[in-house]
């Protein structure tokens, strides 16, 4: 069984002129990760603005430096409006991603699911990120 294959998925709201981050991997240290986004923002009541975004990523940190961040593949991208956004930044040992709204919308909500596999399965302990 691997324990070290972990996926979890983030639910929140976003409104106009606002960003949300969502811890979505604490490095375990010393390891590589194999982490994969599928990122969802819609506008749920008239469904006119939609951003879906899926990519593969590495993430790679050495000794007691912070991770890096790498794009191994971009699988998917549509954004329909151009209201929303998002990043993909190391933020000390976690992976941030940030999601974020522009333009008004009645109703944006967005969901992120996050896959990690880590290469080291004795740091798996450390790989879920706390839900938001």
């Amino acid at each position: 069984m691997a324990d070290n294959l972990i996926t979890t998925t983030y639910q929140g709201s976003l409104n106009n002129n606002q960003s949300v981050p969502v811890t979505v991997l604490t490095s375990p240290g010393w390891t590589s990760v194999y982490l994969n986004l599928i990122i969802l923002i819609q506008d749920v009541n008239s469904n006119t603005n939609q951003l879906y975004f899926g990519a593969d990523y590495s993430v790679i940190q050495q000794w007691n430096t912070g991770p890096t961040v790498g794009v191994l593949a971009n699988n998917f991208s549509l954004n329909n409006g151009g209201i929303y956004s998002f990043s993909v930044q190391p933020q000390g040992n976690n992976i941030v991603v940030t999601v974020a709204q522009s333009g008004f919308a009645t109703n944006s909500v967005y969901t992120i699911a996050a896959t990690v596999l880590v290469g080291n399965p004795d740091s798996s302990n450390a790989l879920a990120a706390p839900k938001p």
